[in-house]
């Protein structure tokens, strides 16, 4: 991949952009409500979900300020008490209860934050003999683990050139050092990192023959609510918690299951596919999930927002599957957190109560790679690339075999 593809703008002197929340968003008039079977299947996931009620979709509302540390701990709190999200460690006493395909994606992501073959023999070779004496990527060649030689990683994907890492590491070093804001961090650093990650992906490729096959795409969420059916709640207060980016999967019309997704989003009160009536993901389903922070702030409010998120999309599933989604086959959801530098895996799963109801488990948190080095950049794109297989091999099948009625074939 040529430098020229990939210039970038130094976050140096910009001003903070406007909320784009000040904008407010069309109303749609979608009226037809899902089946007695969702209705059911979403109440046994612990929501109280009146569809008589109209969502308005040009809320004023802007995205809050930074939460009280007391706040958010007593959000979490009264999430516990209420069984509505429950918290494990992946390393905790109760990690052994964790699906056996999680704790495989999990051990993935732990080799590649090892370093263990990030980076394929192929693209050590693009990075030319200059790289070798570069001092940026000392920690990439410091071990001969952290070359694949057997073609595995290059089944995930290209990575990235030795002009855009320096690029990236630049502008991560700049927003660090000069205390740049979240939404800078996710304007120069995180998007830019994970955009040209997918692109590079193996799920993306061009190689491909089919017309109809799915991609998967990126954008940037801050704006996108959670639609009011869905929004978790305690003690009568409904949570509305927003993230910074999804992962979605992106349908050609081509693809047979095209019509059928455009049919559900119709059936659908808030006409989208989603747990939120967010434009650009009216008919993109949402895979993945990532919220960021600034270097060392703010991990239980990314723990309460990312967790409120997720739960809203479980009971979005259990809707239009008509029954709990975890009975049919989806095990998790995953999602990263990033805090400046730092990024981190998490995930979450569905257990059934002793009253038959459904709470949602986060797990975390598993440390994936860095932009401060060269090499914690590989292990970011590694994970990325390995996640967005996950999102086209596994949860795509299932959806669309769940969710459509298309079965496995449609293009993924």
């Amino acid at each position: 991949m040529s430098s020229s593809n990939a210039t970038s703008t130094t976050p140096s002197g910009k001003r903070p952009r406007i909320d784009p929340n000040r904008t407010p968003r069309a109303n749609l008039q979608l009226s037809v409500s899902g089946s007695s079977d969702a209705n059911s299947a979403a109440s046994s996931s612990g929501y109280d979900i009146d569809y008589d009620e109209t969502e308005s979709m040009a809320s004023k509302r802007t995205r809050s300020n930074k939460p009280s540390p007391r706040k958010t701990t007593h959000t979490l709190a009264y999430l516990h008490v209420e069984h509505v999200i429950q918290y494990k460690a992946f390393d905790g006493r109760e990690s052994a209860s964790a699906p056996a395909s999680l704790k495989e994606l999990v051990a993935s992501i732990e080799a590649d934050a090892f370093g263990q073959g990030i980076i394929s023999d192929h693209d050590l070779a693009l990075l030319g003999s200059d790289a070798l004496g570069d001092p940026l990527f000392s920690s990439v060649f410091a071990s001969s683990r952290f070359v694949d030689r057997t073609g595995v990683r290059a089944q995930l994907g290209a990575s990235l050139s030795k002009e855009v890492v320096c690029e990236i590491l630049d502008e991560a070093e700049e927003c660090e050092e000069m205390r740049h804001s979240e939404a800078n961090w996710n304007c120069f650093v995180h998007s830019r990192l994970i955009r040209l990650a997918l692109r590079l992906s193996s799920v993306n490729s061009d190689n491909h023959q089919d017309a109809s096959r799915i991609r998967i795409g990126c954008l940037n969420a801050t704006t996108a609510q959670i639609s009011k059916p869905f929004a978790p709640h305690t003690f009568g207060r409904k949570h509305d918690k927003r993230i910074d980016f999804c992962f979605y999967i992106d349908l050609p019309d081509s693809n047979p299951a095209s019509h059928t997704l455009n049919q559900v989003c119709h059936q659908t009160l808030h006409g989208s596919i989603n747990h939120t009536d967010y434009a650009p993901l009216l008919r993109r389903p949402v895979c993945l999930s990532i919220e960021t922070k600034r270097t060392g702030e703010d991990w239980q409010a990314a723990l309460e927002q990312t967790s409120i998120w997720l739960a809203a999309q479980w009971a979005c599933l259990d809707k239009l599957v008509g029954t709990p989604a975890v009975a049919t086959g989806l095990d998790f959801l995953p999602a990263l957190i990033v805090q400046g530098h730092d990024w981190f895996f998490v995930s979450t799963t569905r257990n059934r109560r002793p009253d038959w109801r459904y709470e949602t488990i986060l797990w975390s948190k598993v440390v994936v790679g860095s932009t401060a080095s060269a090499r914690g950049l590989y292990q970011v794109v590694t994970t990325i690339q390995r996640l967005a297989k996950w999102c086209s091999e596994t949860y795509w099948p299932w959806f669309a075999t769940q969710v459509l009625g298309h079965g496995v074939e449609t293009g993924s």
